[in-house]
Order: C-alpha cells, then structure tokens, then sequence
C-alpha cells in the first residue's frame, strides 16, 4: 500500500505535466506527497552539464531556489492538490549527493521523462543516486500517465538479488488478485532436475501470495529494454517492474544495460528496483 510519496524535479515550469499526473494520482491513493525541488547553479548551457556553472552568491542561488519551489506550489494550490513542497539548491554536481544525505523517506520516489527535467544530466544522475542509494524503488512516469494502480504488471526477470526484490516490491504495491508476466529474455534452458529450475521457485512464491503469474521467454532479438517494454505496452499491463543495475553502474554505462535505457526512454510506468 501506498502512503508515502517523494516526487522529483528541478525546475518549476518543465515539470508541470509530471507533477499534474503525479498529484491526482496521489489524491486518489489517498497517499502524503512531498516533492524536492533541486536548484542548480546557473549554467552557459544545459547541455555542458556538470561544467560551465557561473558563480553566484549564495543568496542570489538562495532567492532562486525560493521562486522555484513557490512555482511548483502554486501548481499545487491551481489542481487543487496537497503536498509537501521542500528544495536542495548547490551546483549541479552535488546536487545527487545532497539528496542522498537528505535521507527522504517514502514508500515510492517518483520522477518524470526527461521532457519534464531542464536539465537531463541532473535528471540522468539524480536518478542513479536515488536507485543505488536511497534503499526505495523508484516509479518512472512517462508524461499523459498517471500513478497506476497495478492489476497486471510485468517483470524483466533473470536470477538475481535486484529481480527478486523488484519481484517483491511488485507483490507489495500490487493490487489484490495482481496477475504478473515473468518475462526471460533469452533461449530456455534445458533443466536436468527440475526440482533446479529457479524460475520454478519464483512462480510457487508468487501463487502462494495469491499472485497469477505466468512465464514468458522471449527471443534475444534486439536492446532488451526495448524488448520488454514494448511486450508489456501488447499485454496492456499497468507497470513494468525491472531489477536495476545488476551489473556494476560504470559496466552498465559502457556496455549498455537495460537500466540505463530505461532511465532515458520509459515508454510505461516503469518501477525500478536495486
């Protein structure tokens, strides 16, 4: 159940259509929602982020971060919303650090695409922060969709620690008599005891808390993000829920990895787990 919820953003006009979906959603849960507002120092350019910040005096960057968070309250107070409304402001590149420290507390930390973000580095690393470090799942909406309520979800799934806890997060926000799709990627092995077979395991789990599940292999044909996102958008599910960053963060960003092009182009709500 959903009761407490941080969302993200760092400026108070792009975010607009994020915080529309996010707060109505919110009202129907009946949830407490806060929403940090990071302010940057000023930069030459968006694009040379984390360089090219100007220097300003702190009650200059101060007074900034002060119009930034009443922006996002009159939002607020305009959809008639409620929600806690408080802001870190630093250089661009402590931004992250200075939201881990701040120790957020919630069932559910929740960002938008990077249309709603003015700048999309600080999107791109305030959300490998919050997913290696804050110990919370992370719920990305794209823009037109609004918090779901999850009656069919579906998880990327390998044997892995992050899969199994992005399988329990799954179970704990869903809505009772959830079904789930188990989706490998990949050829299916052939098992010599079955007794072996972990996606087994998974599956009697899943029943056993009253959760329909079935397993689906799909061929390796292409990114997997793209694979798995675009089987859950043809089952029309609510989410799809995917275990984050299963390789080390800096294998993921040289290699690729299906975290990584999710944080980029989430085409569904997409719950990522660590």
């Amino acid at each position: 159940m959903i009761k407490d919820i941080l969302g993200l953003v760092d400026d108070g006009r792009t975010c607009a259509p994020f915080l529309r979906d996010l707060l109505g959603s919110a009202l129907t849960l009946e949830a407490h929602t806060e929403i940090a507002v990071l302010t940057p120092v000023p930069l030459a350019s968006n694009a040379l982020a984390p360089l090219g910040a100007y220097y300003i005096p702190e009650f200059a960057l101060r007074a900034q971060a002060r119009l930034d968070m009443a922006r996002v309250q009159q939002l607020v107070r305009d959809w008639g919303g409620r929600a806690e409304v408080w802001g870190l402001h630093d250089d661009v590149a402590w931004l992250p650090s200075d939201l881990r420290h701040s120790l957020p507390i919630a069932d559910l930390i929740v960002a938008g695409s990077a249309g709603t973000w003015e700048i999309p580095w600080l999107r791109r690393r305030i959300l490998e922060s919050v997913i290696l470090d804050s110990g919370t799942p992370l719920l990305l909406l794209p823009e037109g969709s609004p918090l779901p309520h999850i009656r069919h979800a579906v998880l990327g799934w390998k044997p892995s620690a992050e899969s199994l806890r992005a399988m329990h997060e799954v179970v704990r926000l869903g809505q009772p008599g959830l079904r789930l799709d188990l989706v490998t990627i990949g050829a299916k092995p052939e098992l010599q005891y079955e007794a072996h077979d972990p996606e087994l395991a998974v599956i009697q789990h899943l029943r056993r808390h009253g959760v329909v599940v079935e397993h689906q292999w799909l061929r390796d044909e292409g990114a997997p993000a793209e694979q798995l996102q675009a089987f859950a958008l043809r089952q029309r599910a609510d989410l799809l829920a995917v275990g984050a960053f299963a390789h080390s963060r800096v294998r993921e960003i040289f290699l690729g990895g299906v975290t990584r092009d999710i944080l980029e182009t989430p085409r569904l709500p997409v719950l990522l787990v660590h």
